[in-house]
């Protein structure tokens, strides 16, 4: 719900699409840390509901961890608004080859380096 700071998922590879796909109407204005790492690592489906969720956050979030998450579609950060994370400090991208520098910097308002 909306008092939610923190969400932990490291290394939950087996969540199946049905459940993430449940997040997609989530509001958490107040998340703060996100770790998905591994989440999406062998399958990238549910991932669009997924971060759609962790947007809601907004200005709020100042971690994001997508290490190994590779199986993200493209198109998912693209339906991400820009601006969308102005405030993290940590954005871990290793093997999320789908994310390119533009598009990093596109949504944490021009910001490149974490």
């Amino acid at each position: 719900g909306p008092s939610l700071k923190k969400l932990d998922l490291q290394f939950c590879k087996k969540i199946p699409a049905e459940a993430w796909k449940k997040l997609g109407d989530a509001q958490w204005p107040n998340l703060q840390e996100v770790n998905l790492q591994y989440c999406f690592q062998e399958n990238g489906a549910g991932a669009a509901e997924a971060l759609q969720a962790v947007a809601s956050a907004g200005p709020s979030l100042t971690k994001l961890n997508l290490y190994h998450c590779g199986k993200i579609p493209a198109e998912v950060f693209a339906a991400i608004p820009a601006g969308t994370w102005p405030n993290l400090k940590e954005f871990v991208l290793y093997y999320v080859g789908s994310l390119t520098e533009q598009e990093k910097a596109r949504l944490t308002g021009g910001r490149r380096q974490f």
